[in-house]
């Protein structure tokens, strides 16, 4: 098992051809079996790189990735979000989210990240 791998399904790999709908607890489980690919798996999804698209049937499974025990799921969550349309609820539930990682997260990165996506996102 490699990060690479681990991190496909939430790359722009994901996009070609028919795919499941989004789902993080594949990524979560096989990180907790090897927490020492979590940092690879975090440089894969670091902004900038090519993440998967997702619809807005998807979207309750991408804010619930921001609650997510691992870093690299969270950072994962904050970068798909800030480009998905999203109803008035959703877009609430994202708004605090945001707010919390970039204020309460104990990660570094998270917080890095979700600061980032509040400056281009002007929330």
């Amino acid at each position: 098992m490699t990060a690479q791998g681990l991190a496909a399904p939430y790359t722009a790999f994901r996009d070609v051809g028919a795919h499941a709908p989004l789902d993080y607890r594949p990524l979560e489980h096989a990180l907790d079996t090897r927490p020492g690919l979590h940092a690879a798996v975090l440089d894969a999804f670091r902004p900038g790189r090519s993440l998967c698209e997702t619809g807005p049937a998807e979207a309750d499974a991408v804010l619930e990735g921001l609650n997510s025990r691992w870093p690299a799921v969270r950072c994962h969550a904050l970068l798909i979000l800030e480009g998905v349309r999203l109803s008035r609820a959703r877009r609430e539930r994202f708004t605090a989210g945001l707010t919390r990682l970039c204020r309460e997260d104990p990660d570094a990165t998270v917080r890095e990240v979700a600061a980032g996506v509040a400056r281009r996102t002007g929330r």
